[in-house]
């Protein structure tokens, strides 16, 4: 009976021996599967990331072109509408030029004839001196009646002395300003 027992002992001993050995392989065999998953995992990774070097590279440098195309448009439209707008200031330039020059020209020709028509009342002043002096200076031929003729020279040398004056002074107030 020992003996029986001796060799059930041995048996269930290789029994469990060979029971552990099994469940040890199992183990060894999962862990083994799992150590080649993470090695798999890691090579996909590892190609993975040459992949992004490689690719990243060329998307940086994609990427920098999509933003420079960006900025280049962003600058073009801003050159347009600063052209637009200095062709409106340029127009808008040349137009006061032709107004100023107008006004201008109108200024010298109104000044011309206000000088020809200065001109023309000191004339005008000088004859009626000269016809006053005249007169004075011919004999009465005929007999006249004192108030027979009414002819008031100092009131119409006094009225063109005083035109005269006043647009000389007008002249000499517009060219000192």
């Amino acid at each position: 009976m020992q003996l029986n027992q001796e060799i059930f002992q041995k048996e269930s001993f290789s029994n469990n021996q060979n029971a552990l050995e099994i469940t040890e392989y199992f183990e060894n065999n999962d862990l083994k599967a799992q150590l080649q998953a993470k090695d798999t995992t890691i090579c996909k990774l590892k190609e993975h990331i040459k992949y992004m070097r490689e690719n990243g590279k060329e998307e940086k440098v994609k990427h920098e072109m999509d933003e420079i195309e960006t900025i280049n448009i962003e600058l073009e439209h801003s050159v347009a509408k600063l052209l637009s707008e200095n062709e409106r200031l340029h127009k808008d330039v040349e137009h006061l030029k032709k107004i100023y020059k107008d006004q201008f020209d109108s200024i010298k020709k109104t000044l011309d004839l206000s000088n020809e028509h200065d001109d023309s009342l000191i004339a005008q002043l000088n004859s009626l001196r000269k016809e006053i002096e005249n007169a004075a200076q011919i004999q009465i031929a005929t007999t006249v009646a004192p108030g027979m003729f009414k002819l008031d020279l100092d009131c119409k040398i006094g009225k063109l002395t005083y035109t005269i004056l006043s647009t000389l002074r007008n002249k000499l107030i517009y060219f000192e300003e």
